[in-house]
């Protein structure tokens, strides 16, 4: 009952005010009131501005620079990834035992880069990166049992436990949700994982030159932290 009384005082209050704003809108000497003004209208989805490409130098190549306040000859060459040496060679005017540049002086600085991002070129698509649906019904186990490579009888403690070469790809590939199949690619162009019955006699077999770090395992584990990192 407590209900129904309530609805029915909230109906008779939206009553009211309706009635109140039509007969203000004709009462004479006012202005009908619009009630479109009432409504605030939604903000504008905002259109991001197009990103300019950033501009392609060759290695060593002269760009203009003016001097900004603070400047420093060695901040410089940080900056622009080149040495104190090559921006005295370039800019012969400036005083070899100069440090703080004053601003507004227009300056040629040799710069030195890697583009941030690499190329478009896609070598391996996301779906095939990841730990996600793409993986779902591969068996590492059972893809590595019929081949030849000594992936297949190797052995570690890994996770808590001894297990086997699959599963620790499995392992690894969980814990750092990589593709058990990307990382079966590594091994084997690395190390002949799938191919080759003699495992290397390389002692970091990936390459990764850390101590304590000298068996697959532990090595697959730095490539796979190294991957996620790129």
């Amino acid at each position: 009952m407590t209900n129904e009384k309530f609805k029915i005082t909230t109906a008779l209050k939206a009553i009211v005010i309706l009635f109140a704003v039509l007969i203000s809108s004709c009462t004479p000497g006012r202005s009908p009131i619009d009630l479109g003004s009432m409504i605030t209208p939604l903000a504008p989805t905002p259109i991001p501005a197009p990103t300019s490409g950033r501009p392609e130098y060759l290695p060593g190549e002269l760009v203009d620079y003016t001097a900004q306040s603070g400047d420093t000859l060695f901040a410089l060459a940080a900056r622009f990834n080149t040495t104190v040496d090559e921006i005295l060679k370039a800019n012969s005017f400036i005083p070899r035992e100069a440090t703080t540049m004053p601003p507004g002086m227009p300056m040629q600085i040799p710069i030195y880069y890697l583009p941030l991002w690499g190329t478009a070129f896609q070598s391996i698509p996301d779906s095939a990166f990841v730990n996600g649906p793409t993986q779902i019904g591969f068996n590492t186990s059972a893809f590595v049992s019929p081949t030849d490579g000594w992936l297949k009888t190797y052995r570690a403690y890994a996770g808590g436990k001894m297990r086997s070469g699959a599963e620790i790809v499995d392992y690894v590939a969980t814990n750092y949700s990589l593709s058990p199949r990307l990382l079966l690619a590594l091994l084997e162009y690395q190390a002949g994982a799938l191919t080759q019955p003699v495992r290397p006699d390389a002692k970091y077999l990936l390459g990764f030159r850390r101590v304590y770090y000298d068996n697959p395992y532990l090595q697959l584990l730095i490539a796979a932290n190294t991957l996620n990192n790129a």
